[in-house]
Order: structure tokens, then sequence, then C-alpha cells
């Protein structure tokens, strides 16, 4: 029996993460993170503490609410904004979890003695030949690991995802009504909690600014930078060039965006910042592959060092996106494109 404390957001997914490993004998402690002030975002306020706190009570666990939103303003959504501004591409799910779940959250349980944390994501970690593996989830549909890649290698053995072996979201839903708990008809949570509609409308501003063609010629305007991304071809303020054009360039001090074919930006190596490494690349042969957008296919490996990858074809990525490395199921680590 471990004792473990389990991550309570007010939602269906750690409420049954937790009511299993109550089911499996263990000794579990319920934890909410509040995050947000308001009633504006999607989970993690107030109102679903308090949800939290029922499933605690249903499962007759002990409960404890810590307050996070100071760490998660500055290392979430300043950050995100920060991003935007530069023109970057942010992922706030992932710096999320890298700083705010992973090493926060995690320090907290251990504080109180635990001998692992475990939440309500949809991946696997498991020991093999002495080492500890991140591995996607069953279900494919429903698999987190593309947000999970920051976690630490030296963190793996101290964090459980009870839910790694789901095939479905009914299974969860049932789950959850045979054991009486409060969240079994929750809804849904969203990819992005603290601005449900999105970061562009979250930043409630316009900036307009010129769309360029790739000789440089004005053929539209834009409501700023940062509501458009590389490899973007909707949403583009109605301008046609007679053929699919894709947002190639970003000026975030000049407020341009430039649009032509996709051909101009798209890059068969990836320089990449801010890596992390869940497994010894020297000791990897082939066979590696990668994501550069969350469910988004995976894309074959030519070559793979430290900080830069090389793709057997061409991809579209922006600056900021995580790209993130599979061999198989199993998550060698990723980092953040250049």
């Amino acid at each position: 029996m471990l004792k473990i404390v389990a991550a309570l957001s007010g939602g269906v997914d750690s409420s049954v993460a937790a009511q299993r490993l109550i089911r499996q004998g263990h000794d579990v402690i319920g934890l909410f993170m509040r995050l947000t002030e308001g009633e504006g975002s999607a989970c993690c306020n107030i109102r679903t503490g308090q949800t939290a706190r029922r499933v605690a009570d249903k499962l007759k666990i002990p409960f404890m609410a810590v307050d996070y939103s100071e760490s998660f303003r500055k290392n979430v959504i300043d950050h995100a904004l920060n991003n935007l501004d530069n023109g970057l591409t942010p992922n706030p799910c992932v710096e999320c979890n890298r700083k705010v779940k992973f090493e926060e959250l995690l320090g907290q349980a251990k504080r109180m003695g635990a001998d692992a944390l475990a939440t309500g994501h949809y991946g696997k970690i498991f020991k093999k030949n002495n080492e500890y593996e991140m591995h996607e989830a069953k279900s494919q549909k429903k698999d987190q690991s593309y947000f999970l890649w920051p976690t630490s290698k030296n963190s793996l053995s101290e964090i459980i995802f009870p839910l790694g072996d789901v095939e479905d979201k009914s299974i969860i839903r049932k789950e959850a009504a045979e054991g009486g708990l409060p969240t079994a008809k929750a809804p849904e949570s969203q990819d992005l909690c603290f601005a449900p509609e999105g970061l562009v409308k979250f930043i409630g501003k316009e900036e307009p600014g010129e769309i360029l063609d790739i000789k440089g010629n004005v053929i539209g305007e834009h409501k700023g930078h940062f509501t458009v991304t590389l490899g973007q071809r909707r949403g583009l303020g109605g301008v046609a060039l007679g053929k699919p054009a894709y947002v190639v360039q970003k000026d975030h001090k000049k407020n341009t965006v430039t649009l032509g074919d996709r051909d101009h930006f798209a890059r068969q190596k990836i320089n990449l910042t801010r890596v992390n490494w869940l497994a010894d690349l020297n000791t990897l042969s082939g066979g590696l592959s990668a994501r550069i957008r969350y469910r988004g296919s995976k894309r074959s490996i030519e070559q793979i060092k430290k900080h830069q990858i090389v793709f057997q074809d061409p991809v579209t990525v922006a600056s900021g996106q995580s790209i993130v490395v599979y061999l198989g199921t199993r998550v060698i680590g990723g980092g953040v494109a250049q």
C-alpha cells in the first residue's frame, strides 16, 4: 500500500483516478489546487474546488486545498501572453504541467509525506528494465502525452496515471456513476482552462496590421500578429491569392503577416530549445517519430541530436510549438521549436 496524493480538479477524470487508487487499497489524500481567482475559467477555481471537496467527502478521504494562482499567473498565463507578444506560438498546457503540476504540486505531495502524486491525465508510466518510462495512453483519442514531455526523468517514479489503460471515456463516466461521484456528468475539461474561448478573446484587444504577399505587397489587413500562427490557412480576413495561402512569416515588431505557399515555411531541420529527454538519445538506433501539434500525426525522424531534429520530410512548425519525440508508444522527450 502506498500513500498517494491524488490531484482533484473537480472533474470526472481526476475523481475516478482517485476512486481507482482507493479500490486498489492505497492510502489516498485528495488535493485541490486553485489556479484562478474568478469564475471565468473552466476549472481549478472556487466553484470546482467545492466540487472536488464533495468528491473527497464521497470517497471518504482527507481533503486539502492549496492556492497556486500566483504561480499559474506567472508561469502559465503571463508566459503565454509574452510568447504571443514576441511572435511565438505558446502552449500553456505544457507549461502548466511542467511548472505547476509536476514540479510544485509534486513537491507539495512530497512535503505531505506521500510516496507518489496521481493525476487524471491520460498517459502511462511504468518500470521496464529497471528504468521508468512514459508512454501514450491506450486511448489515442484521449492521450495527453504530447503535453507531458517536460516531466523530469527523475520524477517518473513518483507519478501515477491511473487512467492510462482506459479505452473509452464512457468507462470513466460509468465508474463515476456507479461510485455515486458528483462529477459523473461533469462537462469535458477545456484544453485552455483559463481562456475557454481562446487566447485572442482572453487578450481582449486588436492591433490591426498589414497582410503582405511573399513579395511584400499589401494585400489585406489582420487584427494583430498574435491572432494568427505560422501555417494557418483559414481566418485570414478573406484574402485570396487564387491558390491555397498560408501564414509563412510574422513580424511582431512591424506587426505584419506574410502569406505564401507551404514551401516557403516548411522545414526539414528544426532546432530545439528547453529540451527535456526521458531517455538517452545515444542508445536509440532508429524508428523515432515526433508530433509537432496535439493529436497531429507522427512524423518520421531521420536524425536527432540533443538540440536538433531532422525530419525525413519537411514539416510546418511555428517557433514556440512543442515537438514531442516517440519510439513507438514511448515518450522519449521533446523541446520547443526555435
